[in-house]
């Protein structure tokens, strides 16, 4: 069935019979790579005209159709004029049903123009796929030996057409292909979800507009989908509650969104988690917040303790290598939080009406109540903790609350090949969004010896930059050990390819990192390297970390089975 946006619709309000009638027959008889839109406004910029679109069907090789329904009978006179029956036999004058639609077509070409120009620079500003129209009249029969002049056959579905509309939607895209001499516009998969995604847009609700974790080129936007929206308002009902769900659940949109809300309705929120980078992200998203009622501060653990420190003018002063791994751990799981929990009780910091953490899997069973000292009444005072046991690679003697639990279920980053595979890892009940393409199998290579395995990395990568198109920030390379550890061990190209180490400099070229500096982020092609299954730093939880971070293709370099547990 193709995915609809919205996925239903009921009769009233604007909604006619015979638009759910097109809707229902659109959906059975049209596949899962198709997209389609119901009644899609716009403005359109040059001339600011308003419109809305009946249905916009979208496929990444046929094409882009606006269909045009109309409900009764319609009838055109040999003068070219137009007409509507109308009840007890009346006909009313209309405008032309093919003039609609067409400056629908137009406006929306040139609408989506501007952002794909941006989002899609390999497009060269061209419109990227075949664009046409179409007239439904699920009502009524077609009449007459020939079209006139203004219209063809195939661009007209009438009330026969209806059992088996989708081939005659096919029909209608194939005939605007005729446009083309040579080779059809076209989109990849990726280019295809991102362009209904960021460009489209009605699937998700939009939530906020976020800024990348780091500086890329092209913006993302954080959208929640309808079951989202409901979550956040069942979160609302619970002052203490704990959201669990696996990787790709949207547990990092919900956390930046219950921030949101809460701020607009006066309240001053901690948005925390553990990841540095995944701070960075948080505090460019909050950053623009600046007309809300209340206010979000947003940083990691660590980060706050080193502002806790600040403020008392005790900046903190970590153990060197010299000390051992020990004592630098003790330090940051043991003493920096007393220098946080210092603060606030000396009223440096603290104050919060709500507490929001993501990653808690992540954090020390001590630091909950080092937390619960920093709110303004923990007696009233909300905390809000988004987790995934699963995702734990970190010996903090972690445990999460004890608050009553939302499950989260509902994958919504991944393929569902790349799902299917992270099901293989660990057990966590999760299925994949109705919304989520099929994707490809994640292909597996046999990592070699140092010098073949770069070679073999050298060509992959030459393809995806290549053939593919990808740019270096959709691409992050991977490995369970530290970079100086892995294979790619001091290599600062690969080929023609520069690598960089920080997500502050992704847009300089493609990242190597390894799996626990970038928990929290994804990217839509990741590279795995020195997957061992024996290897003690690439347990199951940090494959399948490594493994979620990927939204459309993954390619793991192993020894052995990589899904293999550890034995």
């Amino acid at each position: 069935m193709a995915v609809m946006i919205p996925e239903h619709i009921v009769v009233g309000n604007g909604v006619t019979e015979s638009e759910r009638m097109i809707f229902d027959k659109l959906k059975r008889t049209l596949s899962d790579e198709f997209y389609v839109y119901h009644g899609l406004r716009y403005l359109e910029p040059s001339r600011a005209h308003e419109g809305e679109a009946d249905f916009l069907v979208l496929h990444p090789v046929k094409g882009m159709l606006v269909i045009e329904c109309k409900g009764l009978g319609v009838y055109r006179d040999e003068k070219g004029q137009w007409w509507r029956d109308q009840p007890h036999g009346r006909r009313e004058r209309m405008q032309a049903p093919e003039e609609q639609v067409q400056r629908h077509v137009k406006d929306l070409a040139e609408k989506f123009r501007g952002p794909l120009a941006k989002s899609f620079p390999v497009f060269r500003g061209k419109f990227p796929l075949v664009f046409g129209w179409a007239l439904a009249f699920p009502m009524a029969g077609w009449e007459g030996i020939n079209p006139p002049p203004e219209l063809e056959r195939e661009v007209i579905f009438d009330a026969m057409a209806l059992s088996e509309l989708g081939v005659h939607v096919q029909r209608a895209m194939s005939f605007y292909a005729r446009r083309f001499d040579g080779e059809l516009p076209r989109m990849k998969e990726a280019e295809f979800k991102r362009f209904c995604r960021e460009i489209v847009s009605p699937e998700f609700g939009i939530v906020s507009k976020l800024a990348p974790m780091i500086e890329f080129e092209t913006q993302q936007m954080l959208r929640l989908t309808e079951d989202q929206t409901k979550v956040v308002r069942q979160i609302q009902a619970n002052r203490l509650i704990r959201v669990e769900g696996g990787a790709g659940t949207g547990k990092t949109v919900l956390a930046v969104e219950v921030a949101r809300d809460l701020a607009a309705k006066g309240k001053n929120v901690l948005l925390l988690c553990f990841n540095t980078y995944l701070a960075d992200y948080l505090t460019q998203t909050v950053e623009p917040w600046t007309d809300m009622a209340g206010s979000v501060q947003a940083t990691s653990f660590h980060k706050l303790c080193g502002i806790a420190g600040t403020s008392l003018g005790q900046p903190l002063a970590p153990p060197d290598h010299e000390a051992g791994l020990k004592a630098q751990q003790n330090y940051w799981i043991e003493e920096a939080p007393l220098v946080l929990l210092e603060a606030i009780e000396a009223g440096k910091l603290g104050g919060w009406d709500a507490i929001i953490v993501d990653e808690a899997q992540d954090f020390a069973t001590f630091w909950w109540e080092v937390l619960k000292a920093g709110l303004r009444e923990p007696a009233q005072g909300r905390m809000v903790v988004f987790y995934d046991s699963s995702q734990t690679i970190f010996e903090h003697g972690s445990q999460v609350p004890d608050y009553p639990v939302y499950m989260l279920a509902e994958n919504l980053r991944n393929t569902r090949s790349i799902a299917r595979v992270l099901l293989q890892l660990v057990a966590v009940e999760m299925e994949s969004h109705p919304g989520c393409p099929t994707g490809e199998e994640p292909v597996i290579y046999q990592q070699q010896s140092p010098a073949k395995t770069r070679k073999q990395l050298t060509e992959l990568l030459d393809n995806l930059l290549g053939r593919e198109k990808l740019a270096p920030h959709n691409i992050a390379i991977l490995t369970a050990r530290s970079p100086k550890n892995s294979v790619l061990e001091g290599a600062t190209t690969l080929g023609d390819h520069t690598i960089v180490h920080q997500p502050a400099q992704w847009s300089q070229g493609l990242l190597h990192s390894s799996i626990s500096g970038f928990k929290g982020l994804e990217a839509e092609v990741v590279i795995m390297l020195d997957v061992n299954a024996e290897d003690e730093r690439c347990s199951v939880n940090a494959r399948y970390v490594g493994a979620s971070r990927a939204r459309n293709r993954l390619y793991v370099f192993a020894k052995g089975d990589w899904l293999a547990p550890k034995s």
